[in-house]
């Protein structure tokens, strides 16, 4: 009578599609927990990048959130601070030079904001960013740096 006619609970039907695991196929990408709170991290930690002159601060942060989101996808969580710092480390974009690769980076990923491809590319090389820890050690990004010059 406390809940004067009210049927019982009952479990409902399962929505289409609901309990299949994502595929793991090329092309389909790799899942990740709220992605796109790696943008927004890189966002608001943006005003620690070092840009070279005709680098634009849009590219930078696309750039550091596609490594940040494939290293915590790697990781099988979503990205937090960590993954953001590091990215930006292997990137160059903390002002820590290795050479010409800042000047390489802003030939090279410019325009990686509106381009897909470009960043599957640098995805495709952030997969090596998972085993890493901040602070990066210098010989791995400088490791990680030369294979990101030859698949970009």
């Amino acid at each position: 009578m406390d809940f004067g006619g009210i049927p019982p609970a009952r479990r409902s039907p399962l929505r289409p599609g609901a309990g299949r695991r994502p595929p793991l196929a090329p092309g389909f990408g790799l899942p990740c927990p709220d992605a796109g709170y790696a943008l927004l991290l890189a966002h608001l930690t943006g005003d620690d990048v070092v840009l070279e002159p005709d680098e634009e601060r849009e590219d930078a942060n696309w750039a550091i959130a596609t490594v940040a989101m494939r290293r915590a996808g790697m990781l099988g969580r979503a990205p937090f601070v960590e993954d953001v710092k590091i990215a930006r480390t292997l990137l160059a974009y903390d002002g820590s030079e290795d050479g010409d690769f800042s000047g390489w980076r802003a030939r090279r990923l410019t325009g990686v904001a509106n381009d897909a491809d470009l960043r599957q590319r640098l995805a495709d090389v952030a997969i090596v960013a998972a085993e890493m820890r901040y602070p990066v050690d210098v010989d791995a990004a400088r490791r990680w740096r030369a294979a990101l010059r030859q698949h970009v």
